[in-house]
């Protein structure tokens, strides 16, 4: 599938995505299931209304959990963190702050929630912008594995 929602909400109603993508998106993830595989989904935007429907059709894991679009990893990590993986939602505007200590509080006040009881992985919410030096990207994977180890 393709990204589903962007910074505001769905980019249709979820009575669409019921009738017109939803049974596509069952079939696929039953079909990989039954192979024993994992399946991630990854969709930007804010996809917090579809996330009951995944869960119940089988998904394993949501990616990348957009910060700008509302996906709170600790908020997903309560709702929904003992029936799904989670992977993302580590603000990329931390990442590119000057200032190291924007990106360490956004790790160390994420992860340590995030991956209670396991069921997160590491991920920044989108790409990383050109504007994350190598110093800047490289401090990010440190904290990282201080901060989010099992």
């Amino acid at each position: 599938l393709c990204d589903l929602g962007y910074r505001n909400g769905l980019l249709f109603s979820p009575h669409h995505y019921d009738e017109q993508l939803r049974p596509t998106f069952r079939k696929l993830v039953h079909y990989f299931r039954g192979q024993g595989l994992p399946v991630i989904l990854h969709s930007c935007g804010c996809v917090k209304e579809l996330i009951p429907r995944f869960i119940e059709d089988g998904l394993t894991c949501l990616q990348p959990l957009e910060v700008k679009a509302g996906m709170d990893i600790i908020q997903l990590k309560k709702d929904f963190g003992d029936q799904l993986t989670l992977m993302g939602g580590i603000d990329t505007r931390a990442m590119a702050d000057p200032d190291p200590s924007v990106i360490e509080k956004e790790i160390s006040t994420k992860i340590p929630f995030a991956r209670k009881g396991g069921g997160y992985i590491y991920h920044s919410d989108h790409s990383v912008p050109h504007t994350v030096s190598f110093e800047q990207y490289k401090h990010t994977l440190e904290l990282v594995m201080h901060y989010g180890v099992y």
